[in-house]
């Protein structure tokens, strides 16, 4: 579940070429992206690979990056909370969403 348009820039900038799924990244964004994330790149969504690269350096997206080739880009992660089951309680909800980045204040209720 995400929430929004709350896109937050990544550390550093990113490189990308026309055609190629594969970004390069001036710092390490492992930490605040996980494989399956959402990723704001030049206006467009893209997903973090589930395959491919994934370090510091050089990130797989999963589909290529179709544009002009481009240097010292930011890219913008958009929060996303764990699959939640469809009948999740109001406190699960609540846990997951008060650990989005950027939430604030989540009230929760169930009826």
């Amino acid at each position: 579940m995400g929430f929004g348009a709350s896109d937050f820039p990544l550390p550093g900038v990113v490189n990308v070429v026309n055609g190629s799924a594969v970004i390069t990244t001036s710092r390490d964004v492992t930490a605040v992206l996980s494989r399956g994330d959402p990723l704001v790149i030049d206006g467009r969504v893209f997903t973090v690979s589930l395959g491919g690269a994934f370090s510091p350096s050089a990130v797989t997206l999963n589909e290529s990056y179709v544009g002009a080739t481009a240097v010292a880009l930011t890219a913008y992660h958009r929060p996303t909370t764990a699959a939640l089951p469809f009948n999740a309680s109001a406190a699960e909800l609540h846990a997951a969403l008060t650990a989005l980045r950027g939430a604030g204040t989540v009230a929760v209720s169930r009826t």
